[in-house]
C-alpha cells in the first residue's frame, strides 16, 4: 500500500491507493482536514495530461483498464486549491 501524508498543525491529510502497482482498477482512500467535506480526484499520464477527473467519493474506485501501461500521479485537491497526491503504476 502506497500512503502519503501531510500533516498540517492537528489536521492530517492522507491518500491511500492499493492495489499499486494495479491493472483494472485502484481503489482511493482519503481523508481530509476539519472543515473540509469536498475535493477533487484527478489523474494524469507522465505527460501531465488528465485522464480522468471527477467530485471525490468514499469509497472510490477508478478504472484504469484502458489506459496505457505507465506511471499516473492521483492528485486530491480539495476547496482551498491545496493539493496532495500519489503516484501509481498501471501494469499490463
Amino acid at each position: 500500500d502506497n500512503v502519503g501524508e501531510i500533516e498540517d498543525n492537528e489536521n492530517a491529510v492522507s491518500l491511500e491507493i492499493h492495489p499499486n502497482p494495479a491493472s483494472n482498477s485502484v481503489s482511493v482512500d482519503y481523508t481530509l482536514p476539519k472543515g473540509f467535506s469536498s475535493a477533487v480526484i484527478t489523474l494524469t499520464n507522465s505527460m501531465g495530461i488528465e485522464v480522468y477527473t471527477q467530485k471525490a467519493m468514499l469509497p472510490m474506485d477508478i478504472n484504469i483498464e484502458n489506459l496505457s501501461p505507465g506511471l499516473y500521479l492521483i492528485k486530491v485537491q480539495m476547496s482551498d486549491g491545496k493539493e496532495f497526491s500519489e503516484k501509481i503504476v498501471k501494469e499490463y
